[in-house]
């Protein structure tokens, strides 16, 4: 690696520095791969910040000057990182919480210009009134936008384009505590009563047995029924993506898992697939 400083006069009379330093040579092209910076100063400045980076070369902490804002960096990092690794239904909540808070706030701020103050005044004014609805938003609601927000700046410190993560240090309110409401035997008395006479009823029994969730309860087949045995495995659900629904594997391993079916239930999927089929002796 080396370097030099130009001199440049402008038409008034400006002196400015211009830093060229030779980083390495592309192996495939052969082109020199150059770093170049423009500064006001004196010669004797402009030869310590070329010092600077040699140095920062030398002990691979250098980051390059780039032209990325925030936003742009968010639209790369969901299209060419998130979108190769994670599942669509995740990608469509990450777009969906860039485009409603992240980009109309800071997505014009240059990404090397980002601090820490920054995110925290931009979270503190969101927390107050949302771009979306004018209200406050849930602790919750900002803790997700800054989940995205500290993957995406995490990527891009990984990647050399910024020094560190200004989302690191900022201070978040503290997670809210969710307490689950759950029926009482009464409710779900009531509630099978309303459903046992609509096409429902199966669906709404095998929730309340099992604890499904949604996208498991509507990829269930007949297939992952153990009749002898009396069991339902789970080993898929079903995501929307562009407008179609697609099948995946569940999030987590514990997720795949084989559950005992209460008899009750057994007798509602029994009786519904004899319906189908048109006769109770065979189960398939």
């Amino acid at each position: 690696m080396s370097g030099h400083i130009e001199k440049r006069v402008s038409k008034n009379g400006a002196v400015k520095w211009k830093i060229i330093v030779n980083i390495s040579v592309d192996p495939i092209t052969g082109r020199r791969i150059r770093h170049y910076e423009t500064m006001n100063g004196t010669k004797a400045q402009a030869e310590k910040r070329l010092r600077t980076i040699l140095n920062e070369l030398e002990t691979n902490s250098f980051i390059g000057k780039n032209d990325f804002t925030v936003g742009d960096w968010i639209e790369e990092w969901l299209n060419v990182y998130v979108g190769k690794t994670h599942s669509p239904n995740t990608l469509r909540r990450y777009r969906q919480i860039a485009e409603a808070y992240i980009k109309p706030k800071v997505g014009t701020v240059r990404l090397q210009g980002l601090t820490t103050m920054m995110l925290q005044r931009f979270y503190n004014e969101i927390k107050d009134v949302s771009p979306v609805s004018g209200s406050p938003i849930s602790n919750k609601t900002l803790r997700n936008i800054h989940m995205v927000m500290q993957a995406a700046l995490g990527k891009a410190c990984k990647l050399g384009l910024i020094p560190k993560n200004p989302a690191r240090d900022v201070d978040l309110p503290k997670p809210q505590r969710y307490t689950a409401e759950v029926y009482d035997q009464g409710e779900i008395r009531q509630l099978l009563e309303y459903a046992i006479n609509t096409d429902l009823f199966v669906s709404v029994n095998i929730l309340l047995c099992l604890g499904l969730r949604r996208a498991e309860l509507i990829a269930l087949k007949y297939s992952d029924i153990g009749w002898e045995q009396s069991k339902i495995t789970i080993s898929r659900t079903l995501a929307m993506s562009n407008g179609k629904l697609i099948e995946k594997a569940p999030k987590t391993q514990s997720s795949n898992r084989t559950i005992d079916m209460p008899i009750q239930l057994f007798r509602s999927l029994y009786g519904l697939r004899a319906k189908e089929i048109g006769s109770r002796a065979v189960i398939p």
